[in-house]
């Protein structure tokens, strides 16, 4: 009987950070200079699911806010870049398990690949949404831009998840009673 009262504990948890990821993406959504910044908040919400959840309930988390989010935004560029790259604060944890230059090898080229995805997304399917940062700029120079900028973005979004991490471990966590019993 404990057994299915943690899970419903862990089900209802859950679905409270899948429900406030998909809000943070529709705040990003309508504030649309806010869209990439919702997209990073809502994939740190996901880490409370890693922490206190474990096992597949991360990526159950992920993917009901990814769906949701995309059917239910009215602009799908912050569920685009999320279902493209909400994954990592679930992976980061084995990652870093690796030696530090692998690590940070396998980490930038998941980001690379991730951006160049949506990309690829934005291109064909939402050609509404203009990846143009200056009018008459080349494609080449534009992307350079996204890719040197996206990578210096991503390396400080890295350790902020980290520093965060710590920070909910040692010091929220307790005070917002969501943490293990002993």
């Amino acid at each position: 009987m404990k057994r299915t009262g943690k899970k419903i504990k862990i089900l209802a948890l859950c679905s409270m950070l899948a429900a406030l990821g998909v809000v943070v993406l529709l705040l990003g959504s309508f504030i649309e200079v806010l869209d990439l910044s919702a997209a990073m908040f809502a994939s740190l919400i996901v880490v409370i699911a890693v922490i206190e959840a474990g096992k597949y309930w991360p990526w159950l988390t992920y993917a009901v806010t990814s769906l949701t989010a995309l059917l239910l935004l009215p602009y799908k560029l912050p569920a685009v870049m999320y279902l493209l790259a909400g994954y990592y604060p679930i992976i980061k944890e084995k990652i870093e398990k690796l030696p530090k230059p692998i690590a940070w090898i396998i980490k930038l080229s998941l980001f690379n690949l991730s951006l160049a995805l949506v990309l690829l997304v934005l291109k064909l399917f939402l050609p509404g949404v203009s990846i143009e940062l200056v009018p008459g700029l080349k494609d080449i120079y534009t992307y350079l831009i996204y890719y040197a900028s996206g990578n210096i973005i991503f390396v400080l979004y890295d350790i902020l998840l980290t520093r965060l991490v710590s920070f909910y471990v040692f010091k929220l966590r307790d005070r917002l009673g969501i943490g293990n019993k002993k």
